[in-house]
């Protein structure tokens, strides 16, 4: 869980104390289903909450005593806050946080570091968001992160201006007991009784009837981060879905139910990028999977036959080369 602090603003400390409420019924349901674990990732906790009336909330514990709610004090008091946001992140995901820049969640607009945890719900994969209901785009169980993405190896984000693509991913959001529900339900959907990827794999034909695989994926998959696994499963369920709509919608390319993008000619024209994205098709036949989606910081690729409406999944993992190069601080 992912504290969004854009969202930590309450009229007044009655109002607060009822907001934390729903949100900690919400996180405990949560970790009860065990989608989550006992820490909420922030940068500043629950702690010195403003109040447009000009007051504090200060400890949520004593907010929600002083409130009456001695059950939901008891219980905010079983979660940890970690901070800073990114402690005890894997380097890579750390390294593609900085890359990273967010730019909003319609239709709110929000500064760098207000968007920052948000951020972080996309490139964790399965990050859910904590949130007050101070605003409309926070009273839903899913919201939509915008984000610029650098496509490009320069050391300069100049020199690679052309490579800066928009992103938008969808997140899971909590700020009460009823998200928790749809998200719980959402994810028993998405995990489809399936426990690991070898699993997954096992059950391809019949979870995924209308994607095909090529030869390398279920080596691909042994790499995989085993955390992911419900949001790979989930990712592949829409690709599934587009696909299978596109046989009855025709068309050029499917209707994608996700973000799917195709890589920058930038990359594209340089020969050992376009080859690290070639794999062996399901008939060994090296394929330049180009197409993209997103799982978090892992990607998988992918292709179309407009004439037989197939898609074809040829990798599963992580992001692949270029990688932008930071300039020296």
């Amino acid at each position: 869980m992912i504290l969004n602090s854009a969202s930590l603003v309450a009229p007044d400390q009655r109002t607060a104390a009822c907001w934390l409420k729903g949100v900690v019924y919400g996180m405990a349901q949560l970790r009860a289903e065990k989608l989550v674990d006992s820490f909420v990732r922030s940068n500043d906790g629950f702690y010195n909450i403003p109040c447009s009336d000009g007051t504090n909330v200060g400890s949520p514990y004593h907010a929600l005593i002083r409130a009456g709610e001695r059950d939901a004090a008891n219980r905010i008091m079983e979660f940890q806050d970690k901070s800073p946001l990114t402690a005890d992140l894997s380097a890579d995901i750390v390294d593609r946080f900085k890359t990273c820049e967010a730019t909003g969640c319609p239709p709110v607009s929000m500064k760098d570091d207000e968007g920052k945890p948000l951020l972080l719900c996309v490139f964790v994969g399965d990050g859910i968001s904590v949130s007050f209901p101070s605003q409309e785009v926070w009273t839903s169980d899913r919201t939509t992160v915008t984000y610029l993405e650098v496509q490009g190896d320069g050391a300069d984000i100049a020199e690679v201006e052309e490579d800066i693509a928009e992103v938008e991913e969808d997140i899971d959001n909590l700020s009460c007991i009823e998200h928790a529900e749809k998200i719980i339900a959402r994810h028993r959907e998405s995990l489809r009784e399936c426990s690991s990827f070898p699993e997954m794999w096992e059950r391809r034909d019949a979870l995924f009837p209308h994607l095909y695989f090529g030869n390398a994926v279920e080596s691909q998959l042994k790499k995989v981060n085993a955390s992911l696994l419900t949001g790979v499963i989930r990712r592949l369920t829409e690709l599934d879905q587009s696909a299978g709509d596109w046989v009855n919608s025709g068309g050029s390319k499917p209707i994608w139910q996700c973000n799917v993008n195709p890589e920058s000619p930038t990359t594209m024209n340089v020969r050992r990028h376009k080859q690290a994205r070639t794999f062996p098709d399901r008939d060994g036949l090296p394929t330049v999977y180009e197409w993209h989606a997103y799982v978090g910081h892992n990607r998988i690729h992918l292709v179309f036959d407009p004439k037989t409406r197939e898609v074809e999944i040829g990798y599963v993992g992580k992001k692949l080369p270029p990688y932008r190069r930071h300039s020296p601080a």
